[in-house]
């Protein structure tokens, strides 16, 4: 789609759709990258997500790793070793090439550090696509810090809060007010930092 489709959609009262993977595929390494990815713009895809979760899962071998993910655990395992570990110098091609095609570079499985490089690396707008807030929910080593929000804010993106029980509350069961919750704490943490 874009963004005249998307207008168009809005405009005419229609339906649209945008593509969008979260395990991203092979990119082909550096010799293939910038026509892989074109490939799947051509394709259709809009949204390109950098890794997947566990740095060491969902990846296809040293020459395809983007970015490096959290553990997708829960409660004390989100931090690790490979929370210091960042967006990879293949990972910085690829947000350039993303750019100049104007996809987006969703961060939703990153850890703290690939996102703060993905915001700071890439010159379009980055988004979480489905994230929530750390200091609200601990349950989810996915939840972000601070400092990823305001950094995605910061790029002119989003982060869309999602509604699944164990990302929005540390109890047991979770209702509608705790998801509230992420999008109350999210707005006042930006409104406390609008100046910044």
């Amino acid at each position: 789609a874009s963004d005249f489709d998307l207008a168009s959609s809005a405009e005419y009262n229609t339906t649209g759709v945008i593509l969008y993977t979260q395990t991203h595929p092979p990119v082909g390494g550096l010799a293939n990258i910038h026509n892989n990815i074109r490939q799947m713009h051509t394709d259709g895809l809009r949204i390109f997500q950098l890794s997947y979760s566990s740095s060491s899962k969902h990846n296809q071998g040293v020459d395809e790793k983007l970015a490096h993910g959290t553990t997708g655990g829960y409660t004390s395992d989100f931090v690790n070793a490979s929370d210091q570990s960042g967006v990879t110098a293949l990972g910085a091609v690829a947000i350039s090439v993303l750019n100049s095609l104007r996809m987006a570079v969703d961060v939703s499985h990153q850890n703290s550090k690939s996102t703060l490089d993905a915001a700071r690396l890439s010159k379009q707008p980055i988004v979480a696509t489905h994230a929530n807030a750390r200091n609200v929910s601990l349950s989810s080593g996915r939840n972000m810090i601070d400092a990823e929000i305001l950094a995605i804010a910061g790029t002119g993106g989003v982060v869309c809060v999602m509604t699944l029980d164990r990302f929005i509350y540390d109890g047991a069961s979770a209702d509608i007010t705790h998801y509230l919750d992420h999008i109350d704490y999210m707005i006042k943490l930006l409104d406390a930092n609008k100046d910044t």
